[in-house]
């Protein structure tokens, strides 16, 4: 709401919810009570919640390390993440998490079978590691298993993860998988970037 205050109803098996339950919800409940939320961000079946303060909060599915807490429990009631940072953006993949820094610090966990992360293998990370380190990092756009990075330099745009279906703009032939961020061809004009499933588009 205008006032930061979350709702949230449906399916709960993992409580992504974030209401401290696994009951599915058939109508809205109010969770993070006691905070003003200005972002969240949700996968498959974990959900990221954002303060207007920058503090981070994970909740739901939590197999591959998506939730950022170190470990592999699920969360019903909301884990604080990051909190030796101040976090304006928060994204997600079906299984992984992204968060950008008011310094323009990008950090990811979670899965990472085709390198999605972006930390030059494909081992899942149960904590966020931070990536791009050189580079100021404005934007992150998620796909099912492939990310988009916008960075302040005019240089262009990085992708990484899954590239069956040529999502990240290389020839899947020779690029299926690629585990550390990758300069995309005729990218350095673009302002604004959105991905699907398994496609990219650029502004």
């Amino acid at each position: 709401t205008i006032d930061g205050e979350v709702y949230a109803c449906g399916e709960n098996n993992y409580g992504q919810l974030g209401d401290g339950t696994t009951t599915q919800r058939t109508t809205p409940v109010q969770v993070m009570e006691n905070f003003k939320i200005a972002e969240i961000c949700c996968g498959e079946s974990h959900t990221i919640f954002c303060t207007e303060n920058g503090i981070v909060f994970s909740c739901g599915r939590n197999d591959l390390g998506q939730l950022g807490t170190g470990n592999t429990t699920n969360q019903s009631t909301p884990y604080k993440v990051m909190s030796n940072k101040n976090v304006t953006k928060v994204r997600c993949t079906a299984y992984a998490t992204f968060f950008i820094t008011n310094d323009r610090e990008l950090y990811s966990t979670g899965y990472n079978q085709y390198g999605e992360l972006g930390i030059g293998n494909t081992i899942k990370q149960l904590t966020p590691v931070e990536i791009m380190s050189e580079y100021n990092v404005v934007d992150v756009q998620c796909g099912y298993e492939h990310i988009l990075i916008h960075t302040t330099n005019t240089t262009g745009v990085f992708g990484c993860g899954r590239n069956n279906y040529n999502q990240l703009g290389f020839m899947s032939t020779v690029y299926s998988t690629i585990t550390t961020p990758m300069l995309i061809p005729n990218t350095n004009k673009v302002t604004n970037i959105a991905c699907g499933h398994s496609s990219s588009f650029y502004i």
